[in-house]
């Protein structure tokens, strides 16, 4: 029964580590596309200030 126990906690720890994987892979994304869109952004005010 103890060693059943222990197992089901295994488990939650592996479900909860792929949970934070997850959110910390949405995260990076939405923190690349946000980089992406600010460079965007600022080579183009660069370029229309400049020119």
């Amino acid at each position: 029964m103890h060693v059943g126990g222990s197992s089901k906690i295994v488990r939650h720890d592996k479900k909860v580590k792929l949970g934070f994987l997850f959110l910390f892979f949405f995260f990076f994304l939405s923190l690349l596309d946000v980089t992406f869109q600010f460079l965007y952004l600022y080579n183009f005010y660069v370029c229309y200030t400049f020119l």
